[in-house]
C-alpha cells in the first residue's frame, strides 16, 4: 500500500471547500477501509462552527448516497463524482471492491451514525478534557457555561479587592480612567481570556537576546533609563540652542518660536535652553506630564515650523535631532514607566488567575476557554506532559484516546485555529503523521485560506497555515492543492475582486513592509449567471460635528437610494412567480448593524438582525424590567426610565417636572416619597397598574396591553415580547422557584444571563434582508450584498483591556522571544528601540482588516454594493493627498483600488446605472470621485467578451386589483382572527378586561372594518362566551392566553391554557370559528406541553377541549 501523503488544500472564498473535504473523506474510506483495525471513526473531521459541522456531515452523506444510487436520473452526476474521486482518470465507474466498501460503509452508518466523526474543535477538546483531564485533575461534574467569567466576576472582585491589591489595581487603571467596576471587570476579563499568553510569556527562551525588552524586564537596570535620558537631553540641548539662535536673529521672544502644546508643559515658560532642560526633570518624574511631553515630540512639532523652516540650510539638522529626541524619550519612558507597569500587570495577572481557578473548582462552571486551558495545562504545559510517563496506564490511555482511535485528521478552516487549540492538536498531529506508533498508517488533511483569517481577536493565527510544513518536519512529501474556481460569484464579480486584491498600490505597500499576503486570481465557474451581475461603489465623507453631513445622514441616504429600491422590488417579487433574491447588509461592528436596523425599520424594510443581545436589552423589554424594579424596590430612577420609554414617551416638560418633584422629596429629612397629586398625569403613572402580588406575567401582560399597539409592532418586536412573556410564565410555573415575588424574578433573570433562554429571538431568514457582521457572514452567500465600511472607525482592541505585543521565537508560535504588556504606555513602542513589537502587532491588525473586506466582498453571488465612509470635510482625492502615506492603512488602499477600478470601467463604458441617484442638489458640489456607478452586465458584455442571457420578463401584478379586499376583507378567517385577538385579553371575564380588549381590537382592525361591524362581531362573541362558564371558573388560578410553545424550531400558539395548581390539572383550550376540527393540533399542543419540566415534574393531568364559537 502506498503511504498516505498529507495534503494542504488552499480554498479561496466560494471555491467549494466543503465539497472537496467531503470528497477527501470518501477517498480515505475507499483507500483504507479494508486495513486491519481501520474503522469509520478512524477518520476525524474538525470544524469551527456547528453550522459547518452539519454542512460537512450532510455533504459526506450526499456523496455516499449518490455513489450507491442505482437511479437512472443520478447516473450523470454519479459518474462525475467518481471521476473527481479518481482524479479524472478511468471510465467513471467503481470497481466491485469499491462498491463493496461503500455498501459496508452504508451499513455501518445505518447501524450507528456516530461512526461519522465530524465535530467542532471546541467539542473535540471538550472530549479530551472529559476523558483525560477530568480524572487526571480529580475534577467532578462541571457545567459548560459561556457566561461563567461574567458570573464569577463579583466573587473575583471580592477576593481581589484587598487594600494592598486594590491599591496596585487602582494605580494601574487610574492612569487611563477613573477606576470603576466596569473598568475592573473589562481589564480582569481580558487577563482571563489571555491566560494562554501568560503561559507563553513565562516559558524560557534560548538564547535570550540582550537587546530585547524581555531581557530588560527580567534583568532591570536603571542605567538604561539614565542613558536614554542623557541622550534625550543631548538632542534637546542642540535643538534648543538652535531655536534660541533663531529667536535672537529674528529679534523675537524665544517663547514665540515654540508651539502651543510645548508652552502648555510649563506653568511659566523657561527663559533659556538651560532652564528649559532643568524644568524637564520634574516633568519626566510624573507619568501624566511625561506622556504630554511625548505627545508633543511624537509629532516632531516641538517648535513652530512656520517660523523655523526645516528646508533652510541652517535648520536642516533639526528634523534628525527631533527624531533622535523622540527615540530617546520613548526609550526613557519605556524603561521608567512601561516596564514597571508590566511588572504590576504580571502580579495582578497571577493573583487573578489564582482566584479564578479557585472559583472554577468551587462552582464547577467553565467556558470553552477554561476547558482548553485546563487541557493544555494538564497535558502539555510541562515537557513531557504533566502526568508521570512511568504511570503506564495513564500514558497508554492518553495516547490511545488521542491517536489510536483517530488516525486521519481533517481540519476545516485551519487559518482560524487559535494558538491554544493548536498547542493541543500539535502532538496529536505529529503522532498520526509520524509513520510509527500505535498504528503504521495515518495522516493529515488541512483546508484553509489565510485571506479569510478574521478571528485574531480570539487567538486565531493565520501564519499557522502558512508555516505548516516548517512546523511539522514529519509532513514529508506533503501535497498541496489550490482550488481556483469560484462556484459562487459571477465572472464580473470575480474580475472586480481579482483586480482589487491584485492592485499594484496594494502590492507595493505590502512588499515595502515585508508583509505576506499572496493573492492568486480565481476564475468564475458559473458564467451562466453573469447576465445578473451588478456592481456599485460609493465613497462618502462625513463630519462628527455635523458641519455638513453626519455619518447617520450618509447611511440614511444610502439606505434610501440603494438598499430600499432593491428590497422593495424584492418584496413585490414575493407576490409574483419571480423568486425573491437573498439579500444581506454587512457591517464591521454590531453597533453599526443596530443603527442600520433602525433605518431599515424606519423605511419599512423587513430585515433580520441576529444580535448577541439578550431579552433584557430589547427596547420594549428593558422598560418592563424598569417598571418591575420600581415596583420591587421603589427606585424612582427606574420609574423615570419607564416614563421615557416607548411605552409612555413622556414629554420633556413633564419629565422635568417629575425629576424636580423626586429631587425635592429626596431633600427632605428624612427623605419622603414624591407626591404627584397636583400633577394628574404623573399621579396616574405613579400608581401601580396591578398590585405586586398579581404575578409577573399578569403585570407585564397588563402593561403591554395598556400601552402598546401590538398591531403596529414589527415581527421582530412581537417575537421578542412573546418570548419574554413566555419566560415570565415559565418562572411562575417552575416548581423549583420557591419564591414568586418580583425580586425573585429579577434574580431569576440574572441567573439566566448568557443562556439561550435569554437570547433575543431572530426572525427566520426566509426572504428577508439579513443584517450581519462580517465575522458572522463568513461561510454564507447571498444573491445581493451591501457592504458598509467606515474607514475612520475603530476596529481594533478597544476598551479597557490589556494591550500585548509579541515577537514569536519560531514558526510554530511555541515561544516568545520578545514582548511588552501595557495598559497605558503601548504607544511608546512605536518610536523606541523596540519598535518591532509595535510594527508586528500593527501589521497583524492591518492584515486582518484587509481579510475582513475580502470576506465581505466575496459573499455576493451576482450583485455587490459597496459604501466606504471617511471623516473629513474634503473630497476623497484631497483627503488622500493630506494623508501621510507612511502610516497608511490597508482599507484605505482597498478603497483607492475600488476608485481606480470603477474609473477604468467608467472610461470603458461611459454609463452610470440607469436610474442611479444623482448627487445631492442642495449646494453640494459634484466630487471628482465616481459616485454610485453600477456596471450592469448588459453594458459590460463587449468589454468582458460574453453574450448576456436574455432576461425573463417579470410577471406584472394587475394594478387595478384591490389588494386590501383580496388580502383582508375576503379572507374567510378574518372574523376568526378578530375574535381570537379579542379573547387574548380576557382572563377572568371582568368588565375592565372586555373594555380594554375592545379598544385593542378597534385599534388593530379599524382600518379594515367599520366600527359598527366590529361592535356587532364582538357582541356575538360575548353572547357565545356565556355558553362556556368553564372558561372562567375560579379554580383556574393560572391562566395564559396566546401562549407560545416550541416544537423543535417551530413556534406553536395555545389559545388558552388554564391551570388548577392545587388539583394539578391543566386544560388546553382551542377556539374554533369554523367547522373544521383538527384533533391532531390539540394533541400536538398536549404532547409539547407534557414535556415541559414544570408540568411533567408537577404530575399535571393535561386535558384538551375545543370551544366552538
Amino acid at each position: 500500500m502506498t503511504r498516505f501523503k498529507p495534503l494542504i488544500i488552499t480554498a479561496s472564498a466560494g471555491t467549494g471547500k466543503t465539497y472537496r473535504l467531503a470528497l477527501e473523506y470518501v477517498r480515505l474510506l475507499l483507500d483504507h477501509f479494508n486495513l486491519p483495525d481501520f474503522s469509520m471513526d478512524s477518520i476525524l473531521v474538525l470544524t469551527f462552527t456547528r453550522k459547518a459541522t452539519a454542512e460537512i456531515k450532510q455533504r459526506i452523506q450526499d456523496h455516499l448516497r449518490l455513489l450507491v444510487s442505482t437511479h437512472s436520473q443520478d447516473r450523470d452526476e454519479r459518474r462525475e463524482l467518481i471521476l473527481e474521486l479518481k482524479y479524472r482518470q478511468g471510465d467513471g465507474e467503481l470497481s466491485p471492491s469499491e462498491e463493496g466498501i461503500l455498501t459496508s460503509v452504508s451499513m455501518v452508518l445505518a447501524a450507528d451514525r456516530r461512526m461519522l466523526q465530524v465535530m467542532t474543535l471546541d467539542s473535540y477538546i471538550h472530549s479530551i478534557f472529559r476523558n483525560i483531564v477530568k480524572p487526571l485533575r480529580s475534577i467532578g461534574d462541571f457545567e459548560l457555561d459561556l457566561q461563567a467569567v461574567k458570573k464569577r466576576m463579583p466573587f473575583l472582585l471580592s477576593d481581589l479587592m484587598t487594600p494592598s491589591r486594590r491599591a496596585v489595581v487602582d494605580s494601574l487603571l487610574r492612569r487611563k480612567v477613573s477606576p470603576s467596576l466596569d473598568a475592573y471587570e473589562q481589564f480582569f476579563t481580558s487577563l482571563i481570556d489571555n491566560r494562554w499568553l501568560l503561559y507563553l510569556l513565562t516559558r524560557p527562551v534560548n538564547p535570550e537576546g540582550k537587546a530585547t525588552l524581555r531581557y530588560h524586564f527580567l534583568h532591570p537596570d536603571p542605567a538604561y533609563a539614565q542613558a536614554a535620558k542623557d541622550g534625550l537631553f543631548q538632542a534637546l540641548d542642540q535643538i534648543l540652542q538652535t531655536v534660541s539662535d533663531r529667536a535672537l536673529a529674528k529679534q523675537k521672544d524665544w517663547e514665540e518660536l515654540f508651539n502651543a502644546d510645548t508652552r502648555k508643559l510649563f506653568a511659566s515658560f523657561p527663559p533659556d535652553p538651560q532652564s528649559f532642560l532643568a524644568e524637564l526633570e520634574p516633568i519626566l518624574e510624573r507619568s501624566s506630564s511625561a506622556m504630554a511631553l511625548y505627545k508633543t515630540i511624537k509629532e516632531l512639532k516641538l517648535y513652530n515650523g512656520n517660523i523655523i523652516r526645516a528646508n533652510k540650510p541652517e535648520n536642516s539638522h533639526l528634523p534628525e535631532l527631533l527624531q533622535e529626541a523622540r527615540r530617546q524619550l520613548a526609550n526613557y519612558l519605556v524603561h521608567s514607566y512601561l516596564l514597571p507597569e508590566q511588572a504590576e500587570i504580571f502580579s495582578i495577572w497571577e493573583a487573578i488567575l489564582g482566584s479564578y481557578d479557585h472559583l472554577i473548582y468551587r462552582y464547577k462552571n467553565m467556558t470553552y476557554n477554561d476547558i482548553a486551558w485546563f487541557t493544555l495545562e494538564a497535558l502539555f504545559k510541562g515537557e513531557p506532559p504533566n502526568f508521570e510517563l512511568s504511570e503506564e496506564n495513564t500514558a497508554n490511555e492518553f495516547y490511545q484516546f488521542l491517536s489510536h482511535r483517530s488516525r486521519y485528521i481533517l481540519i476545516d478552516e485551519f487559518q482560524d485555529t487559535s494558538l491554544i487549540q493548536f498547542a493541543i492538536l500539535k502532538p496529536i498531529i505529529e503522532e498520526v503523521c509520524a509513520g510509527h506508533g500505535s498504528q503504521d498508517y495515518g495522516g493529515l488533511i488541512v483546508v484553509g485560506d489565510e485571506k479569510q483569517s478574521i478571528f485574531g481577536w480570539r487567538g486565531g493565527e493565520r501564519e499557522l497555515l502558512l508555516n505548516l510544513k516548517q512546523i511539522f518536519p514529519t509532513l514529508k512529501d506533503i501535497r498541496q492543492d489550490r482550488l481556483d474556481k469560484s462556484w459562487r460569484s459571477s465572472p464580473l464579480l470575480m474580475d472586480f475582486i481579482n483586480s482589487i486584491f491584485q492592485d499594484n498600490g496594494l502590492k507595493d505597500y505590502l512588499a515595502q513592509r515585508g508583509m505576506k499576503w499572496d493573492y492568486e486570481p480565481i476564475t468564475s465557474a458559473v458564467p451562466e449567471i453573469n447576465h445578473l451581475s451588478q456592481l456599485s461603489f460609493d465613497c462618502e465623507k462625513y463630519q462628527t460635528m455635523n458641519v455638513q453631513r453626519s455619518l447617520d445622514e450618509v447611511r440614511r441616504q444610502w439606505i434610501k437610494d440603494w438598499v430600499m429600491p432593491y428590497c422593495k422590488a424584492d418584496e413585490e417579487a414575493g407576490y409574483s412567480a419571480k423568486k425573491p433574491e437573498s439579500i444581506a447588509i454587512l457591517c464591521r461592528k454590531g453597533s453599526e448593524l443596530s443603527q442600520m436596523q433602525q433605518l431599515m425599520d424606519e423605511f419599512g424594510i423587513t430585515s433580520v438582525y441576529q444580535p448577541n443581545a439578550e431579552l433584557p436589552e430589547h427596547h420594549l423589554i428593558a422598560p418592563l424590567l424598569s417598571y418591575l424594579k420600581w415596583l420591587a424596590w421603589k427606585d424612582w430612577l427606574d420609574w423615570l426610565a419607564w416614563l421615557r420609554s416607548d411605552y409612555i414617551l413622556l414629554r420633556p416638560q413633564a419629565l422635568k417636572l417629575a425629576v424636580d418633584t423626586i429631587w425635592k422629596a429626596g431633600q427632605q429629612k428624612p427623605p419622603i416619597a414624591p407626591d404627584f397629586k397636583d400633577q394628574p398625569l404623573l399621579h396616574k403613572f405613579s400608581q401601580a397598574e396591578l398590585p405586586m402580588d398579581s404575578g409577573v406575567y399578569a403585570i407585564c401582560q397588563q402593561l403591554v396591553d395598556c400601552y402598546l399597539d401590538r398591531g403596529s409592532l414589527s415581527e421582530r418586536d412581537q417575537l421578542n415580547l412573546d418570548a419574554f412573556l413566555s419566560l415570565t410564565a415559565s418562572f411562575e410555573l417552575d416548581p423549583s422557584q420557591t419564591r414568586k415575588d418580583l425580586p425573585a424574578f429579577l434574580e431569576y433573570l440574572e441567573d439566566l444571563r448568557g443562556q439561550d433562554a435569554l437570547k433575543q429571538v431572530a426572525i427566520e431568514g426566509g426572504d428577508k434582508v439579513q443584517l450581519l457582521t462580517i465575522h458572522k457572514s463568513k461561510g454564507l452567500q447571498f444573491d445581493r450584498v451591501f457592504v458598509f465600511y467606515n474607514l475612520s472607525g475603530r476596529h481594533g482592541n478597544e476598551g479597557k483591556k490589556l494591550d500585548w505585543y509579541a515577537l514569536f521565537a519560531g514558526k510554530d508560535f511555541n515561544s516568545i522571544s520578545d514582548f511588552a504588556l501595557s495598559y497605558h504606555y503601548g504607544q511608546l513602542l512605536e518610536h523606541s528601540d523596540y519598535a518591532d513589537l509595535h510594527t508586528r502587532q500593527e501589521q497583524r491588525a492591518l492584515l486582518e482588516e484587509m481579510n475582513n473586506l475580502y470576506v465581505a466582498f466575496t459573499r455576493a453571488k451576482t450583485k455587490l454594493h459597496i459604501l466606504f465612509t471617511y471623516r473629513s470635510t474634503k473630497e476623497w482625492s484631497d483627503y488622500r493627498n493630506d494623508q501621510d502615506t507612511k502610516d497608511d492603512k490597508l482599507p484605505n488602499l482597498l478603497c483607492e483600488a475600488c476608485h481606480r477600478w470603477f474609473d477604468g470601467q467608467r472610461e470603458k463604458l461611459g454609463q452610470p446605472k440607469p436610474g442611479a441617484p444623482e448627487p445631492d442638489k442642495q449646494g453640494k458640489q459634484e466630487s471628482d470621485t465616481p459616485r454610485l456607478i453600477s456596471c450592469e452586465a448588459s453594458l459590460l458584455a463587449s468589454a468582458l467578451d460574453f453574450a448576456p442571457l436574455p432576461l425573463a420578463e417579470p410577471q406584472q401584478l394587475d394594478p387595478a386589483a384591490n389588494r386590501r379586499q383580496i388580502w383582508l376583507e375576503d379572507r374567510a378567517n378574518l372574523i376568526g382572527d378578530l375574535w381570537h385577538y379579542y379573547l387574548s385579553f380576557i382572563i377572568r371575564d371582568l368588565p375592565e378586561e372586555h373594555s380594554h380588549a375592545r379598544r385593542q381590537v378597534i385599534s388593530h382592525y379599524c382600518s379594515i372594518l367599520t366600527l359598527q361591524r366590529i361592535d356587532a362581531e364582538l357582541k356575538k362573541l360575548r353572547d357565545r362566551l356565556r355558553d362556556f362558564p368553564l372558561l372562567f371558573e375560579p379554580r383556574w388560578d393560572k391562566v395564559f392566553t396566546e401562549l407560545p410553545i416550541y416544537q423543535g424550531a417551530k413556534e406553536l400558539r395555545v389559545d388558552r391554557l388554564m391551570l388548577d395548581t392545587l388539583a394539578k390539572q391543566a386544560l388546553i383550550i382551542d377556539y374554533k370559528t369554523g367547522g373544521i376540527y383538527e384533533t391532531e393540533q390539540l394533541e400536538r399542543y398536549r404532547s409539547v406541553l407534557a414535556q415541559l419540566p414544570v408540568l411533567r415534574d408537577g404530575a399535571y393531568s393535561l386535558e384538551i377541549s375545543y370551544i366552538q364559537l
